[in-house]
């Protein structure tokens, strides 16, 4: 059961979500001087058609389809996005649907990013405890999510998500304060000031 999803409505009413553009961690690469340089996955470039509420993916130059991801593309509804997969292998040419719907999209190039609809907090005094071993400085909030993110997970060599808010910030996930099934609850740090 989604508690979040169910408290998330009354919550709303005083703090709604708001879209955020969440770069998912895939490592590091060493860069000349020897130094780590975070990298993240990309966004996707396919080629795909639309039916009714069905995208059709013929082709994938590069990412991985997952339900989430928003997708763009010439006559596509801005904020469309993938549901769920229907045929094909897993995150590839195959079958999606998508909402809204229903949408009729020739062929064509099509991009797809990660958004998700974010609630944003301040952190409790249970969570700056908890973060205060980090030794973590400068500007902190909370996020309440539907889906799975993550800070530093060492034996994968991943470093921590990075999510973009609406206002052009760049938040990085430096630690997970609650996993749950179907959502978490994530502490993030300021970037940049998004200049």
């Amino acid at each position: 059961m989604n508690l979040h999803g169910i408290a998330s409505a009354a919550v709303g009413t005083v703090n709604p979500f708001v879209d955020v553009a969440i770069r998912v961690s895939t490592g590091y690469a060493i860069a000349i001087g020897g130094e780590q340089v975070p990298s993240y996955a990309t966004p996707g470039a396919i080629t795909a058609s639309i039916a009714a509420d069905v995208l059709t993916v013929s082709a994938i130059a590069s990412g991985k389809l997952s339900a989430g991801q928003t997708i763009a593309g010439a006559g596509i509804t801005t904020g469309t996005k993938i549901v769920a997969q229907l045929t094909g292998a897993a995150g590839g040419v195959g079958t999606y649907r998508i909402t809204p719907a229903p949408q009729t999209v020739a062929s064509g190039a099509v991009t797809t990013a990660f958004s998700a609809p974010a609630q944003i907090q301040s952190l409790t005094y249970s969570d700056l405890m908890k973060m205060d071993g980090l030794n973590i400085q400068g500007q902190r909030r909370a996020l309440y999510l539907n889906g799975r993110f993550d800070g530093v997970v060492r034996p994968a060599l991943k470093g921590g998500d990075l999510v973009t808010f609406p206002d052009g910030t760049k938040w990085l996930v430096a630690m997970v304060l609650e996993y749950w099934p179907d959502w978490c609850k994530i502490a993030v740090t300021l970037q940049d000031d998004g200049a």
